[in-house]
């Protein structure tokens, strides 16, 4: 079983929201299990390198969020939107993948990919309990990504489910949360509505987060009063 969340959470606002979110640091829940593209493979002759992946972490500079939440009379209420800007592509060629949200895990469940029945069933189970261990009495919706080809300069007529590619979001009472898995790219996150604009309200949005990877971030933070004191960063 997948543990995809094994520690409490710590978000840095900045912006919209700003956080580094190292898989080796504790600020993050999530777990480096969850990255079996990662991993060395064994052979009859010692291991061999995995092969590359569709999407991982470093070949992302960054990632925003976005979260429409388009009334209660509306046929499909919330969605989850993630735009990345990729190391290796220009800017004009970023994909921005759309994820439909619902608390049922039948519509969830339904058109999944071939072959990734498991591994959908297993994140929906995973975050359902983790959600319920923190105390949150509302469950969370769940929706797979697909491309969004209103935004992506190869436009085609159909949708088409990303594998394995899956988001939830949940409210706890304050705020809401949630995590992405975009292949090997996971990513948890809060959401704030700091930074959105009236023209942005009235086309559905409700929040925001914004994800730098601290791997391309040139400019260096302050130091910290501990940083200072010891002379080091941490």
């Amino acid at each position: 079983m997948t543990n995809y969340y094994k520690e409490e959470q710590t978000i840095t606002k900045q912006n919209v929201a700003t956080s580094s979110l190292d898989l080796a640091s504790p600020i993050t829940d999530i777990s480096k299990d969850l990255l079996p593209a990662g991993k060395a493979i064994a052979s009859g002759i010692g291991e061999v390198a995995a092969p590359t992946p569709t999407l991982d972490r470093d070949m992302v500079e960054r990632a925003i969020l976005t979260f429409f939440d388009n009334g209660e009379g509306s046929k499909q209420r919330y969605k989850l939107a993630i735009r990345l800007n990729l190391k290796d592509e220009p800017l004009d060629q970023s994909p921005e993948f759309i994820a439909p949200l619902s608390k049922d895990p039948r519509t969830f469940r339904r058109y999944a990919a071939p072959g990734t029945r498991d591994d959908l069933i297993e994140f929906h189970d995973e975050i359902r309990r983790y959600v319920k261990s923190k105390g949150v009495d509302n469950k969370p919706y769940f929706g797979k990504f697909h491309l969004n080809h209103n935004n992506w300069t190869n436009q085609k007529a159909k949708i088409q489910v990303e594998p394995n590619c899956y988001a939830s979001v949940w409210y706890d009472g304050e705020c809401w949360s949630g995590i992405v898995k975009l292949y090997d790219f996971i990513l948890p996150f809060d959401l704030y509505s700091d930074n959105v604009t009236q023209k942005q309200i009235k086309s559905g949005v409700k929040s925001g987060y914004l994800w730098q990877n601290p791997k391309y971030q040139k400019a260096q933070r302050p130091l910290t009063w501990a940083e200072r004191r010891f002379g080091k960063r941490s």
